[in-house]
């Protein structure tokens, strides 16, 4: 018979090596048929997680019964072109009979032109009083940040659609104080964008203590883009850019079908991970997409 200190190792070195209890986690993930169509069923066979190097088990995946709340955050510079409000409208029109959604303008300062409701009215009063002249770019990564943290406090399921110029920008919040915020609610950022605007707000040759500004903003002004490329891909969304403000249109609907094909994902994790997770189609004719960040 092995010493009882012999057992008592063997017994810890067994808990050290399987997944920690209580480490259950829950995201939403977007699927499709590979052609972009509602797929007839999905099941946990159909799926694969990882986290790492290791598969994890898939406990069940459900179509998302859940109310939407869906964030739309909309640049100000943008507001003026009517191709810009009828994309919107069209957007809203589509998502508010699955959910509720917000309005947000994003300028000198953000303001919530509607809150959540599902009624059509207010949006359509909200985009007629739209500022009839675009203005100085506002701080969109602190916006950002400010909305999702609203969410998190509110029930359904979470998503903040972005629609805005692609401009290099010296913000005061990073874009991983927004992927924080994004992780804690579970919510999904999409970003709509207009190509061609790629312009600094600091004055060419500009100095400060023998310190090049402008050189010193092109690096902070990356958090913008940084919230567009790896904010959307780490929660589970997509950014879609336009060359023209027409190209809205067809991205903002294509965002709209993504929402409709969310599915719930449950599935083994282990708490002692970082956090970074993996999911793919188990079987051809499968397009899934979800988070690659957990919290």
């Amino acid at each position: 018979m092995w010493p009882v200190r012999w057992a008592l190792v063997l017994l810890a070195a067994l808990v050290a090596a399987a997944p920690q209890a209580g480490a259950t986690r829950t995201v939403y993930v977007t699927a499709a048929a590979a052609d972009g169509s509602p797929l007839v069923s999905l099941d946990a066979a159909d799926l694969v997680v990882k986290e790492g190097d290791q598969v994890r088990k898939v406990l069940r995946v459900e179509p998302s019964r859940a109310k939407l709340r869906v964030a739309i955050a909309v640049e100000e510079l943008l507001t003026p072109d009517n191709e810009v409000r009828r994309a919107l409208a069209n957007f809203i029109d589509q998502i508010r009979e699955s959910g509720e959604l917000a309005l947000y303008t994003v300028g000198r300062r953000m303001d919530r032109r509607v809150d959540y409701t599902s009624e059509i009215v207010p949006f359509a009063n909200a985009i007629n009083k739209f500022p009839a002249r675009a203005i100085e770019p506002g701080d969109l990564v602190q916006a950002l940040q400010e909305i999702a943290r609203d969410q998190r406090s509110r029930e359904g399921r979470h998503a903040i659609v972005t629609v805005a110029t692609q401009t290099a920008q010296v913000s005061t919040v990073t874009a991983e104080a927004v992927l924080e915020q994004l992780m804690a609610g579970r919510t999904v950022l999409y970003a709509a964008t207009l190509a061609g605007s790629e312009t600094s707000t600091i004055p060419s040759g500009a100095t400060s203590g023998g310190r090049r500004l402008e050189l010193e903003g092109q690096v902070s002004g990356l958090e913008r883009d940084k919230v567009f490329s790896g904010g959307t891909k780490q929660s589970g969304g997509l950014h879609l850019s336009s060359q023209r403000t027409a190209g809205l249109w067809n991205a903002l609907e294509r965002i709209a079908g993504e929402l409709h094909n969310q599915y719930v994902l449950t599935y083994e994790g282990d708490l002692r991970s970082d956090g970074s997770v993996t999911i793919e189609a188990a079987r051809q004719g499968i397009a899934v997409r979800g988070p690659t960040r957990v919290k």
